[in-house]
């Protein structure tokens, strides 16, 4: 038998938690002000026309303007406090890894025919929640020496596998 325990490694301490998602040190709806600004819209129109765009565009940029709790669009459109949310997002989301191995064999035979019969179940949990590998199989060898000039050898496997939502490099 063969156990492992993994626990994710999180350090999110050097994370700036100051500025929010923009660009030019704006917000969405700033910079969309900005823009609509050039075409003769009012603020209303801006943000009610262009913000959702720009949010989307802008959603995984750190360079807006400071977090000040005050209503901003959001990338899907909602406008939402700016302000800094859920610092504990990925020690909340990673679980502990563990996986677990048991394998048995039996093996006999004589001088004619010899065999190995053997067993194994693996079990892996990672980090990812709710994703598992579970792997069961068989495996039989038969060797049999029929005269000093001839004999014959088999192998034969089974394997059983289930994956649920399994990771994906990268």
């Amino acid at each position: 038998m063969s156990y492992t325990k993994d626990s994710p490694i999180l350090k999110n301490n050097d994370l700036q938690w100051e500025y929010g998602c923009g660009a030019n040190g704006m917000n969405p709806d700033q910079l969309a002000i900005a823009t609509g600004a050039g075409y003769g819209m009012t603020p209303e129109q801006a943000i009610s026309q262009l913000a959702p765009t720009l949010a989307k565009q802008m959603s995984v940029m750190s360079f807006g303007s400071k977090m000040d709790g005050s209503n901003v669009t959001q990338y899907d459109g909602i406008s939402r406090p700016y302000s800094p949310t859920a610092r504990n997002n990925f020690k909340d989301f990673y679980d502990n890894a563990w996986s677990v191995t048991n394998n048995i064999a039996v093996s006999g035979g004589n001088e004619k025919i010899q065999f190995r019969v053997g067993a194994g179940d693996q079990r892996f949990h990672d980090m990812q929640p709710n994703s598992k590998l579970e792997r069961n199989n068989i495996t039989l060898n038969l060797t049999s020496r029929m005269n000093e000039h001839f004999s014959l050898k088999a192998n034969i496997m089974y394997v059983r596998e289930r994956a649920k939502k399994p990771s994906k490099p990268g």
